[in-house]
């Protein structure tokens, strides 16, 4: 799992917006790797949370969108292990 690089992509009017990645994991019921981040850049502000499939290519890295339940499913579980594995440490 890696932690705390950035990432630009580009929101829906089309400004580059620069993201913190929070969380990448990659399943092994379906080998698709997911990341985590967030455009929020205050830390006490309440972040905005997005997740997506991360696609790479030989060139070319791509966000996809989650589109079935069980995928939200399973990262909302690895969420909430990784959270409470932070509680523990």
């Amino acid at each position: 799992m890696q932690e705390s690089s950035v990432i630009k992509i580009k929101d829906e009017k089309g400004k580059i917006k620069e993201c913190k990645v929070l969380y990448t994991f990659t399943t092994k019921k379906e080998n698709k790797t997911y990341i985590v981040y967030t455009d929020s850049k205050k830390e006490k502000e309440t972040l905005n949370i997005h997740a997506a499939i991360l696609k790479e290519d030989k060139d070319k890295k791509e966000l996809l969108p989650i589109k079935t339940n069980e995928e939200w499913f399973t990262i909302e579980a690895i969420l909430d292990k990784l959270k409470e594995k932070s509680k523990e440490g």
